[in-house]
């Protein structure tokens, strides 16, 4: 589904996430984007850009987003000695 949340919001931050992170979710949320609803919460929603998968509560219409997590979804590189003793 699509959300807008409009031209003012206000992310507070509940795990003190670094600073780029938040303001890359800022900046996913600037405009209309596509969002992934909880069916078994109200108000909790994902959201996601090319690197990372963002999980956020609203739960009123005051423009206030809580960030709960972000997570980066591609994993990170593994050195040569790891690819070798997984394939034999």
């Amino acid at each position: 589904m699509e959300m807008n949340f409009g031209p003012r919001f206000e992310i507070r931050d509940l795990r003190n996430h670094p600073a780029a992170v938040v303001v890359a979710f800022a900046l996913l949320l600037a405009g209309n984007v596509a969002v992934r609803s909880d069916p078994s919460r109200k108000g909790f929603y994902q959201v996601e850009d090319a690197r990372t998968l963002y999980d956020f509560c609203v739960p009123d219409g005051s423009g206030r987003i809580f960030l709960l997590r972000a997570r980066r979804k591609v994993p990170l590189p593994v050195s040569g000695l790891e690819v070798a003793l997984a394939h034999p």
